[in-house]
């Protein structure tokens, strides 16, 4: 297969701002020409330096066009990658209390309630007592910036990213995403991912929670009102054309299977087998 021509980006994924299904949507239409780094969510801002990411992405080839990861933090990437300087930056920014109470419900539930030894110390499950031992409050500020600077989280989101979108216009945000970068056949239903299934108990927000979630999130706040007077109208200051054709089922289908047989050879730790095939399929687009 030849090289596919077009612009290269990297997209610097936040938890809980859709991420997950717009990576399905780039991994449908760029297949093995689209690279998640290894590592989950959860690693350490230090565990991936500029070698390591050098040495992952040469392994798929001249072919790769989008790399996509919870660790490239702009703050610590951004000066530091010569062999990508014509790579181009995106990302997702989400209302700061919609993704704090979001991220909160997900750790409780991929965590069994709280379950996991980290969280021994839990004097309740309120999501006071979670963010004291997970430290996620103004998240999307440090995670831009490095540091709870939001001047710098708004100089870098402006003049270094290629583009921003926002999950509470994700619908929107995807036509934007296809003509910023002519993305002819790019599919553009909105279709969720990483949901709770309808019976799950949750812990509950009490009226008290939101004032100490608004406290927690003031720069985060101050950077998302910035990006959506700011940065965001950049985008739709033309009149959006929505390309309603996106690729074929079976393309994308194939596009599908060639990005995760390349997920699983590159990372070197699962057989590449039907049965992983179908759990790796389940996992990303079921």
């Amino acid at each position: 297969m030849k090289a596919k021509k077009g612009p290269k980006i990297l997209f610097s994924h936040m938890l809980k701002t859709a991420g997950t299904s717009f990576t399905k949507k780039l991994a449908q239409y760029y297949g093995r020409s689209f690279h998640i780094i290894q590592g989950g969510s959860y690693l350490s801002e230090d565990a991936l330096d500029r070698e390591m990411l050098e040495k992952e992405t040469q392994r798929i080839g001249p072919h790769l066009r989008v790399v996509s990861g919870h660790n490239l933090r702009p703050w610590r990437f951004m000066p530091n990658l010569e062999n990508f300087s014509n790579y181009q930056w995106v990302t997702f920014l989400r209302n700061p209390a919609s993704r704090f109470v979001s991220h909160y419900f997900y750790d409780f539930m991929r965590t069994d309630g709280f379950r996991y030894p980290k969280y021994d110390a839990m004097r309740d499950r309120s999501i006071e007592d979670w963010n004291s031992i997970e430290n996620v409050s103004d998240y999307q500020t440090r995670f831009i910036a490095g540091v709870a600077d939001v001047n710098k989280a708004k100089q870098i989101l402006a003049s270094q990213f290629k583009w921003v979108g926002l999950t509470e216009l994700f619908p929107l945000s995807l036509v934007s995403f296809s003509q910023t970068f002519s993305l002819h056949g790019l599919d553009l239903t909105n279709v969720k991912s990483n949901t709770r299934k309808k019976n799950t108990l949750l812990p509950k927000i009490e009226a008290k929670d939101w004032d100490y979630i608004y406290h927690c999130n003031k720069l985060d706040n101050e950077l998302y009102d910035f990006v959506l007077k700011n940065v965001w109208p950049k985008y739709t200051a033309h009149p959006i054309i929505c390309d309603k054709r996106p690729k074929g089922i079976v393309c994308r289908k194939w596009n599908e299977l060639s990005f995760i047989a390349q997920r699983i050879k590159v990372n070197q730790q699962t057989d590449l087998t039907i049965n992983n095939s179908r759990r790796f399929l389940r996992r990303w687009f079921g």
